[in-house]
């Protein structure tokens, strides 16, 4: 929303302000302005970190890219101006629409990957054909199966190469780093939470309400990518969902609960989109969305040419 829009609905917004501390007895956050403020309920969207490679293998080398926010995506749009080698490190989400837009820029990247095919998560190995093939008729390379040594720097001290294990070396002046998101809960840590990566994040309810010692019931809640919750759909197994559609349903229902006093279980289901090469002079725009978990028998019908659905039934 616009700041017309919160200042008609009463919205009070600290820009460029972090929460630095907590004290949940008191009520209170304090930010790093050395503001204090009070709250009775008090919902924390945090979302994720991208996950960065280790600078002792090279992954804070001048040349290297991670999307975490609008300010790192208009930087990489900057990089890509210049750049000739572009190298994407992970095959998922950020990786294969990175990949995209350099392969419709003529830019021939090339793609390393720990996985046996792209989307591993949510794609069987037959449907990942189909958009492996379409991607390298377009010119890109994929590295399957491949970890990443280190990423080598060149007499500039910027990025050159990356290095796989194995001795495979790859020339790039850009690397784009898309390897997953880590759920950091500072200052919030007192909150009770799940193992990093399973899921990681802060554990709530169904109502998106979090505990923790010194935490007053429903007084704190969590939402979105920094959420782990019991999914209806999968037996109220402990997950956490970072897709936009899953922020603003759980933003919906956390404010409905609160403004109701509701106990209301959160149903939603598992979804998930992409589209890419969607450029003006693109000879084939594709989108696709995936709905539920990849659990069960994969049943595919179609060829690509130009649609294809998959049903996981189990």
């Amino acid at each position: 929303q616009n700041q017309e829009w919160y200042d008609a609905n009463g919205v009070e917004v600290h820009l460029g302000t972090r929460v630095v501390a907590w004290d949940p007895s008191a009520k209170t956050v304090t930010t790093d302005k050395s503001t204090s403020i009070g709250y009775e309920k008090l919902i924390v969207a945090i979302g994720c970190t991208a996950l960065k490679l280790p600078a002792s293998m090279g992954g804070d080398l001048p040349g290297v890219h991670y999307v975490r926010d609008n300010a790192d995506a208009l930087s990489l749009y900057d990089a890509m101006a210049g750049a000739k080698a572009p190298v994407v490190i992970g095959g998922g989400y950020i990786g294969l629409e990175v990949a995209a837009s350099c392969a419709a820029r003529g830019m021939n990247p090339a793609v390393v990957m720990m996985e046996p095919h792209v989307m591993a998560r949510l794609w069987s190995p037959e449907i990942a054909a189909h958009y492996e093939n379409l991607y390298e008729s377009k010119g890109t390379t994929f590295h399957k199966n491949a970890k990443v040594k280190a990423i080598n720097k060149g007499p500039d001290g910027a990025v050159e190469s990356v290095e796989l294990e194995g001795g495979v070396v790859i020339p790039a002046d850009l690397v784009i780093v898309g390897v997953g998101a880590g759920a950091v809960t500072a200052p919030f840590d007192a909150l009770e939470s799940t193992p990093e990566r399973f899921p990681g994040g802060i554990k709530v309810d169904g109502t998106f309400a979090a505990s923790g010692a010194g935490v007053e019931p429903k007084s704190v809640y969590a939402i979105g990518d920094i959420a782990a919750f019991p999914l209806a759909f999968d037996g109220n197994q402990i997950v956490r969902m970072e897709h936009v559609a899953h922020a603003r349903a759980s933003a919906t229902h956390a404010a409905e609960c609160i403004l109701a006093d509701s106990e209301t279980p959160y149903a939603y289901t598992p979804y998930f989109y992409s589209r890419v090469f969607e450029q003006a002079d693109s000879t084939r725009k594709v989108a696709w969305v995936f709905y539920g978990l990849q659990k069960g028998e994969v049943v595919t019908v179609g060829d690509f040419a130009p649609k294809l659905a998959a049903f996981w039934v189990s």
